[in-house]
Formats: structure tokens, C-alpha cells, sequence
């Protein structure tokens, strides 16, 4: 989940929040209710009095939102460019997908793998780096 859309969605549901250190910290009606890590997968918390006196109704909503942010992956989380690797060929797997045995694979457009530039850095060797110009990149709407 991206950061914006947790934003919009705790704003929506009257919450309020700030960042500190490396925490993002949520309020309901200036108590802490919800702590998550911006840094760290899966690192949240809700143990708090605040969050105890909220209907369980609301605690179940913000549980399962604040859950499915901490477990996107933090470099994720910030809206952003998008995309595929489309090498110039002429077949019917023109997208490049990074292997979990570390080496590439062709791929259709539903089976392709969608790159942020620090994910596509972390695995392009001598690939160029992420250029919007290059035709090499083609960039992927949000909601893809």
C-alpha cells in the first residue's frame, strides 16, 4: 500500500498522523493509536490504551490497513515510477522478469514483473539504469 493512500484512507476515517525518527505514529483525537515502522517490514504496533477504546469495528478497519501497509515493502511504499523491462524482440514474451535463481526470463505482460528504480538497481548488472526516454522501460499506470 502506498504511503498517499494510507494518508487518504486515516484522513477519511477521521485519524490523524505524524513521522517521527523512523516511525509513523497515528492518532485518534490526539492519543496514539497505531505505530508503524516507515523503515521496516511487518513492524507495527496497537497495543495502546487509545487504541483499546475504539469499537471494534474501527479497530478491526485501522488493524487491516495499518497491517497491509507495514508489510509493503518500504522502497514500495512512495508513489512513483513504474515499470516493465520490454527488450526490442519480436516474440510473445517480450518482458523481462528477474528469476528467483538470479538470472532473467521472458515473460507476457500479465506475468511480468513491475520495477520501482531502486528495485530495478538492485538487479540490472550491466543494464542501463532507468531512463524514461529509454524504450527499453515502459512505464506501468498505479493501478496496474
Amino acid at each position: 500500500m502506498k504511503t498517499s493512500k494510507l494518508k487518504e484512507w486515516l484522513y477519511d476515517h477521521k485519524y490523524e498522523m505524524s513521522i517521527r525518527d523512523t516511525d509513523m505514529i497515528i492518532y485518534s483525537y490526539g492519543a496514539v493509536v497505531a505505530v508503524v515502522s516507515c523503515d521496516q517490514c511487518g513492524k507495527m504496533d496497537t497495543s495502546w490504551t487509545a487504541f483499546e477504546r475504539l469499537a471494534q469495528d474501527d479497530q478491526l478497519a485501522l488493524c487491516k490497513k495499518v497491517s497491509e501497509f507495514s508489510m509493503t515493502p518500504p522502497e514500495e511504499r512512495e508513489d512513483g515510477v513504474r515499470f516493465r523491462v520490454k527488450p526490442n524482440l519480436d516474440c510473445g514474451y517480450p518482458y523481462l522478469q528477474f528469476s528467483l535463481f538470479g538470472d532473467w526470463v521472458f515473460k507476457t505482460v500479465e506475468g511480468a514483473q513491475v520495477f520501482t528504480p531502486s528495485t530495478w538497481n538492485s538487479v540490472k548488472g550491466n543494464m542501463p539504469a532507468y531512463d524514461k526516454d529509454n524504450p527499453l522501460f515502459e512505464e506501468v499506470a498505479e493501478d496496474d
